[in-house]
C-alpha cells in the first residue's frame, strides 16, 4: 500500500513538473486596443434603411410613417373629432323609418 502512495506522490511532481499545464494560461495582459480591434464589428452600425419623406422631406425609415406626417395627421384627426364631437348625429347611420320602431330613445 505504501508502494501505490509513494507511486501518486511521484506522478503529482511529474505532472507539475511538465509545461503542458500551463500552456492555455495568457502570458500578458490583454491591451484595451487588442480588445477594441477584437470586438471592432459589434459596434454601431450605420443604417442603410432610412430615406427622406416625399411629403415633407425629413428623415423616416423606409415602409414606416413620416413622424412628422403622424403628428401632423394626429392633430387633423383630434380637430375632426372635437367638432363631430358637437354633431354625433355625424357618426351616425341613417336607419330606415320602418326600424326607428325598434329603437329605444
Amino acid at each position: 500500500m505504501q508502494d501505490k502512495i509513494s507511486c501518486q506522490a511521484e506522478d503529482h511532481s511529474n505532472i507539475l513538473s511538465d509545461n503542458i499545464l500551463w500552456m492555455a494560461a495568457p502570458k500578458k495582459r490583454t491591451s484595451r486596443k487588442t480588445k477594441w480591434l477584437r470586438h471592432q464589428r459589434k459596434f454601431i452600425k450605420n443604417r442603410e434603411d432610412i430615406e427622406t419623406c416625399s411629403v415633407c422631406g425629413n428623415a423616416k425609415l423606409i415602409n414606416h410613417l413620416c413622424a412628422t406626417c403622424f403628428e401632423r395627421i394626429q392633430q387633423a384627426t383630434e380637430e375632426v373629432l372635437k367638432d363631430t364631437q358637437s354633431h354625433p348625429s355625424f357618426w351616425r347611420p341613417s336607419v330606415p323609418e320602418n326600424l326607428k320602431q325598434f329603437y329605444k330613445k
